[in-house]
């Protein structure tokens, strides 16, 4: 049974979407890698050698994501007013950074560079954004990665409550 919950990553803000896109496509990889250790096809979307992140996200809104939460909006309308714009913004999001990634491609060249030979103290991991105690997410604004944030465009939390105004899903 599919849930709406399982398919709600590109329904949260965008460095959100981003990280949770990720890491559901690393847990495809792996199981890729494994199909492959053991001779078998590797299963649609999880060759790590061939999904490109960028389009995997693209296909999935388009298909999956956008209409599931189009039939929702029409019984729960605030989804419609919160949630839809945020995946309307998620997928222009994706759809720049695959254009960006193919005009890179067809123009090397014009790649930006960048000295970090200097300092890498900007650079944050996932292991450590997950790291992170809650008392620093919470000062930086957010509740947790997995869950939720208040704040101009709530998302919904596991429990299916809509942050911020009270509503039960």
């Amino acid at each position: 049974t599919l849930h709406i919950a399982d398919i709600s990553n590109p329904a949260k803000p965008p460095h959100l979407a981003i990280v949770w896109a990720e890491r559901v496509l690393e847990e495809m990889f792996q199981q890729g890698d494994r199909e492959q250790s053991l001779g078998m096809v590797i299963s649609p979307m999880c060759d790590r050698h061939s999904t490109n992140i960028n389009d995997s996200q693209i296909g999935f809104m388009n298909y999956i994501t956008m209409p599931a939460f189009r039939l929702w909006a029409e019984f729960l309308p605030e989804v419609g007013r919160v949630v839809l714009p945020m995946i309307a913004s998620n997928l222009d999001m994706w759809v720049q950074r695959s254009n960006d990634d193919r005009q890179l491609a067809e123009h090397p060249e014009a790649a930006p560079t960048v000295d970090v030979s200097e300092s890498t103290e900007s650079l944050i991991t996932l292991e450590a954004l997950d790291s992170r105690s809650a008392a620093a997410q919470e000062e930086e604004g957010e509740k947790d990665v997995a869950g939720s944030l208040e704040g101009p465009n709530p998302i919904f939390t596991p429990a299916g409550q809509l942050n911020g105004h009270g509503n039960g899903i």
